[in-house]
């Protein structure tokens, strides 16, 4: 596995031909989702893959994608009618005091997501990437052992709008919404074997030009030549709910809370209703039903349950979960809501499991503290997972074409735990393709293994710039260390994930590092605030010290976490070291870790406010030196790899790292139900 990695780098180097990290177990050029989802009379027999090809495929229809109004008031109603009830009414039920007041009696509608979009007729959702999971095939659905079905193939969409407003001007951006369709990588009676599926996905590590690609993809004996859509088990639905800004949320520089469900149908055909999330725990029922809990908790320190939490296949059964599911951003692990289980289990109750367990002979690889417990029941729930080593709320964005702009372009598809943990899925793909039994066990989300760190090497993914650390003498986390040169510092600490940290540079900032340090304190549950701890000096907005920066630069700026009010400014993660640049000639004297791109300057932020077009808005940005990214090299926490711009780029080609929310396709507010009427039909 290591060599087959390695190659992968030397070749996407110095062949012409297309050769991604991701490849054999991922597809996500967008030109070749674009055309996988859309019907080509040239070739009347390949399948089409777009959201409604797979979900509702007609013989009394062309092929292809369809319009939101045609979904969600027809064959996905019940999805958009739980959605339209939550965006109206848990943005003020939220656990987070400022929100509740923020959204108090209905207010601050343009903050929400736009349900006036969602059955928008010029709305939909397009193809972003289509995923091999067949690590998931030790997967339990109602008790039933699913391995027969060699896994899960995820189908990826963004949801895309592009409409006319204000007497006809045209506004157009995708939004911060994900729907996966997941399918069974296999039907119980289909004849094809796991070995065969796996081995038609082997094939994508071979370098192939776009066109060979496409047509291996659709011609007979492909990946997804097996595919129908009766293999489709659920369907998972990500949004963002709301956005506060930093004037509104000025301790976390901004804030944002994101809406999961998932939906099943008994038949196709029926409608898709929401159901249980997996190992999402419902916190608050087992916080007010003392005996639920204690069953629980019996459950959940039992062997067999520890064994599979050790592993990392835990399948937690029903009765103890919820079937909505909301995490929040900035700070990950460090929310409290975030964090399932705090506050579920005593140190002494989990301590005395876990000696019993190894007392009887057993041995645990991953688990060896009450914190390592904790985590690792955090990390398989879905708002701890969407918010671990993610792109705020998301894992899977997907890349944009060539057609946007590029300060509203994702350069990498996914978030750094997608590519680091590449080369365990890897093995398991091997495994069934050679007709052996796969080892599901993984490391925890936030840190892979240390059985991969050769085969991650070549990247920063495992100890590099921007990896999961841990500074403490706690045994699950003892060798979280970075690698020379770097230095582990806690950017927010807090009692939900005590010691936690990133790697950055030891010594002197450089570019893309943090400034600013702090704690979350919790005042209950979900509702968190950030107290920063250094630099000294007042985080008032209206005194608000900006960190110094290092004086080995004399064009270094300081972008900030908290918001300063006498600029309107602030909204960067922990801050960021960045650079000034004045011509674009300037960026060729960069520092090798960073790449040219653009900031929000001074009224970008208004401007989105009032409801100006996004392309006038661009107007009110500037020239800056940022950390340079892409697939090896991920941005750190909370942060998001841009498209590099085309008169700005070097021969890297690299990406910039910036906070997501200064992207307009990450944000929920400036978009049209903004500066629509406010009782608009949905």
């Amino acid at each position: 596995m290591p060599l087959r990695l390695a190659l992968l780098f030397l070749l996407s180097a110095i062949l012409p031909a297309r050769a991604e990290m991701e490849d054999g177990l991922a597809i996500t050029d967008p030109l070749i989702l674009g055309k996988l989802e859309r019907y080509d009379a040239a070739m009347p027999m390949a399948h089409t893959y777009s959201i409604a090809d797979l979900l509702f495929p007609s013989e009394n229809r062309t092929p292809g994608p369809v319009s939101n109004d045609n979904l969600f008031k027809g064959p996905l109603k019940t999805i958009a009618d739980t959605l339209i009830g939550d965006i109206n009414t848990l943005p003020q039920q939220s656990l987070d005091s400022a929100a509740r007041k923020t959204f108090a009696n209905g207010a601050n509608k343009a903050l929400r997501f736009s349900a006036w979009l969602l059955n928008h007729p010029e709305s939909g959702f397009v193809l972003t990437g289509i995923v091999n999971r067949m690590d998931r095939a030790y997967r339990t659905v109602d008790g039933v052992r699913k391995i027969r079905t060699c896994g899960e193939i995820r189908f990826l969409y963004r949801f895309t709008y592009d409409v006319a407003i204000n007497g006809g001007m045209k506004v157009a951006s995708r939004l911060p919404f994900t729907v996966s369709v997941v399918l069974n990588a296999r039907n119980e009676d289909d004849h094809i074997t796991c070995a065969e599926i796996a081995r038609r996905w082997e094939v994508l590590h071979r370098p192939m030009t776009p066109e060979a690609l496409l047509a291996y993809l659709r011609g007979k004996d492909g990946p997804l030549d097996y595919i129908r859509p009766s293999q489709v088990d659920r369907v998972e639905v990500n949004l963002q709910l709301f956005r506060l800004p930093a004037s509104i949320k000025n301790d976390f520089g901004g804030d944002a809370e994101y809406l999961m469900r998932v939906f099943r149908r008994t038949a196709p055909g029926q409608p898709f209703l929401p159901t249980r999330i997996e190992n999402q725990i419902d916190r608050a029922k087992l916080v007010v039903d003392p005996a639920l809990r204690e069953k629980f908790k019996k459950y959940i320190l039992s062997d067999a349950a520890l064994a599979d939490l050790d592993r990392g296949t835990l399948d937690i059964p029903f009765q103890y979960l919820a079937d909505v599911a909301v995490s929040v951003s900035p700070g990950g692990a460090a929310r409290s809501e975030n964090a399932v289980f705090l506050g579920l289990a005593s140190d002494e109750e989990i301590i005395g499991a876990l000696e019993d367990y190894v007392a009887r002979g057993k041995t645990l690889d991953t688990i060896k503290s009450p914190e390592g417990f904790r985590l690792r029941v955090d990390e398989l729930s879905c708002t701890g997972c969407h918010q671990t080593r993610a792109i705020a709320g998301f894992h899977f964005p997907g890349a944009d074409g060539p057609g946007e702009p590029a300060s509203n372009a994702v350069a990498v598809p996914a978030s750094a735990h997608f590519f680091a943990d590449l080369p365990r899925r890897q093995t398991v793909v091997d495994a069934f393709a050679a007709g052996k039994a796969p080892d599901f066990s993984r490391g925890y989300s936030a840190r892979p293994d240390r059985k991969w760190q050769a085969a991650l090497s070549a990247t920063e993914l495992f100890d590099g710039w921007g990896a999961s650390c841990y500074v403490g003498d706690d045994p699950s986390f003892a060798d979280w260390t970075c690698r020379p040169g770097l230095a582990c510092k806690i950017l927010h600490g807090s009692r939900s994930s005590p010691g936690m940290g990133t790697c950055v540079t030891a010594g002197s900032p450089r570019i893309g590092d943090p400034l600013e340090f702090g704690v979350v304190e919790t005042k209950a549950y979900g509702d968190d605030s950030f107290r920063r701890t250094a630099p000294a000096g007042s985080t008032d907005p209206d005194s608000y010290v900006v960190p110094k920066a290092p004086t080995d630069r004399s064009d270094y700026v300081v972008a900030h976490q908290g918001y300063r009010a006498a600029t309107m400014t602030g909204g960067f993660p922990a801050g960021m070291l960045r650079t000034r640049v004045a011509t674009a000639a300037a960026c060729k004297k960069l520092p090798k870790e960073a790449a040219c791109g653009r900031v929000a300057a001074t009224g970008f932020n208004d401007c989105i406010a009032d409801g100006k077009p996004f392309r006038e808005c661009l107007k009110l940005t500037r020239l800056a030196g940022l950390r340079a990214c892409d697939r090896a090299h991920p941005c750190r926490g909370d942060y998001i790899c841009t498209a590099p711009y085309p008169d700005l780029r070097d021969a890297r080609n690299m990406g910039t790292c910036i906070p997501p929310y200064f992207m307009f396709q990450f944000r929920v507010d400036g978009h049209p139900n903004a500066y629509t009427v406010s009782d608009a039909p949905y």
